[in-house]
């Protein structure tokens, strides 16, 4: 019952580390929300990311991130909420492994989102990119680029 209060203005959530199977991570339900996507570890224990999302939030799976994901280096979920024009990635990587081959998935999955614009550009300014920075602020927090 607390969860279910605790998340009454929550829309999405990303949980990494949720140490399921994929059959067991689906039984596995918050109330008002679904599971959209995840990746469960097949040759290991542990590790793992999801992503739930609000019931009645519309979302599209993006199919050419298949394949990116690799165990223990980057356990990646991602969606598209097309309302919000918006992609959220939920990343899990073991501390002990691979830091640079990391880093190149990163990067290929930031390269792949600049190329569908759905990341907002610091480098040019414009009123996204000032409403985001104001908000920031308003928090005392500042992006660094």
């Amino acid at each position: 019952m607390l969860l279910c209060s605790e998340l009454k203005h929550v829309d999405v959530i990303c949980l990494t580390e949720h140490w399921q199977s994929y059959q067991k991570l689906i039984c596995t339900n918050i109330v008002d929300f679904k599971l959209v996507t995840a990746f469960c570890r097949s040759s290991s224990e542990h590790g793992g990311s999801g992503t739930d999302v609000k019931d009645g939030f519309e979302t599209k799976e993006i199919s050419y991130f298949a394949g990116i994901s690799e165990e223990k280096i980057f356990e990646k979920s991602l969606i598209e909420l097309p309302r919000y024009k918006l992609c959220i990635v939920c990343i899990y990587r073991s501390p002990d492994r691979q830091f640079g081959k990391f880093l190149n998935k990163l990067e290929l999955v930031i390269q792949k989102l600049l190329m569908k614009d759905k990341i907002l550009n610091f480098l040019h300014e414009d009123s996204n990119q000032k409403d985001l920075t104001d908000l920031l602020l308003s928090y005392n927090l500042v992006n660094t680029v």
